[in-house]
């Protein structure tokens, strides 16, 4: 696979899954805040990036995984993804996280504004590790 980009829709229902699955992913939510017992500095600084975006902007979608293969970087991939996904997106105003650690660079060169940063250290095993963590945006105008 050369690459995968997500984007949850604000006025698409939601997809349907079974009892199952549901019951999986609850579970595995409430694993996950036993473990950690708090919610960890990254995710604090994405809520509080997001609550200050949302005073000034409405979402209509948010880019919520987007990955290209290491092995296909700078071959027009992520760019591909990137058109496919948003070509039907008209007059829609889209977020998306991301941080130092990413190719944050990318999304400054497809005409989104970085609206908000957030310099955190986050713990990596035994080490802490400084970085910053950005919400993006783009409004995508109605195409004449």
């Amino acid at each position: 696979m050369a690459g995968v980009l997500m984007i949850r829709m604000a006025h698409e229902k939601p997809v349907d899954y079974s009892v199952g699955k549901q019951v999986i992913i609850t579970v595995g939510k409430a694993v996950q805040r036993l473990v950690t017992g708090r919610k960890d500095a990254y995710s604090m600084a994405n809520e509080k990036m997001l609550a200050a975006y949302r005073q000034e902007k409405v979402p209509d979608s948010e880019l919520n995984f987007f990955a290209v293969n290491p092995q296909h970087k700078g071959q027009g991939v992520g760019s591909f993804l990137l058109a496919t996904a948003v070509k039907d997106l008209h007059d829609q105003e889209i977020y998306l996280y991301t941080d130092s650690f990413c190719s944050y660079q990318f999304y400054d060169h497809r005409g989104f504004e970085q609206f908000a940063a957030s310099p955190l250290s986050i713990e990596i095993g035994s080490r802490k590790v400084n970085m910053t963590a950005f919400l993006y945006r783009r409004h995508f105008e109605t195409l004449k």
